[in-house]
């Protein structure tokens, strides 16, 4: 949640820390804050606040941990992607690195519910793959009074659906998630769950952490799946990416 505080030196280098903020924004104290700094105290402790240190963030972390940050932004706020991107422009005029805020903040979406959904998004950006719809309710075959959501759904152009699910260990392990139950509850709970969406005939893709420290299971999963990929389209976002940096265009195959 991006209610909690998380303090860290300006003087350390946020591109270290950001992996801490896929789920929880990290607040960036200064011993000598600069005067156009926004800073609010906290335990007698200057922090910047929520939207420069959102700002702070998105103008250093790689894409995929910026677009997790941004998310959670957006979720926390309730805020539009442009309704933030206002806001950050109004209180950081002039700053470098507004374009690459600007340009992650694009591809926000407040309905991705955590960093590793986020990140899953990232790579389907970055790669050019078709995009699917976020937390989608889909009926319980069993129990017309029940729905599914699931993390995401593709509808391809053959007219089939195929359902992503991102399956972070939190829900097995973290006691806050677990409710009372289980670690062994909650794995049969998700296979029940699994095979009713897969009765509605919808195959269930399931991407992990360690999926995406190993890009090429990503490619086969949504490969085998028959999820589309464009190269003109992982071109473009690359073209636009860079520039946001500042950087030359670069040749990508």
């Amino acid at each position: 949640m991006l209610d909690k505080i998380y303090v860290i030196s300006k003087r350390q280098p946020l591109r270290q820390q950001v992996s801490r903020a896929t789920t929880s924004l990290i607040p960036i104290s200064s011993r000598t804050p600069s005067p156009r700094d926004r800073v609010e105290m906290h335990g007698g402790i200057p922090v910047t606040g929520f939207t420069q240190t959102v700002f702070e963030c998105l103008r250093e972390a790689p894409f995929s941990l910026g677009l997790a940050i941004a998310d959670s932004a957006l979720r926390c706020t309730g805020q539009r992607p442009e309704q933030l991107c206002a806001q950050i422009a109004r209180e950081q005029k002039r700053r470098h690195g507004l374009r690459r805020a600007a340009e992650v903040i694009s591809y926000a979406d407040g309905r991705s519910e955590n960093g590793g959904e986020s990140r899953v998004r990232a790579f389907l950006i970055e790669q050019g793959y078709l995009l699917p719809e976020l937390q989608v309710e889909l009926p319980n075959p069993l129990d017309p009074r029940d729905v599914y959501r699931v993390d995401f759904l593709w509808r391809l152009p053959d007219g089939r659906i195929v359902v992503g699910e991102f399956d972070g260990m939190g829900k097995y392990t973290d006691e806050n998630m677990l409710v009372g139950s289980t670690t062994a509850k909650a794995l049969v709970a998700e296979r029940q769950r699994e095979s009713r969406i897969t009765l509605l005939g919808f195959p269930v893709l399931r991407f992990t952490y360690q999926d995406l420290a190993r890009p090429y299971r990503l490619h086969n999963l949504l490969r085998a799946a028959g999820v589309p990929r464009s190269q003109d389209a992982a071109r473009r976002f690359h073209a636009s990416w860079d520039a946001a940096q500042g950087n030359h265009p670069k040749r990508r195959p």
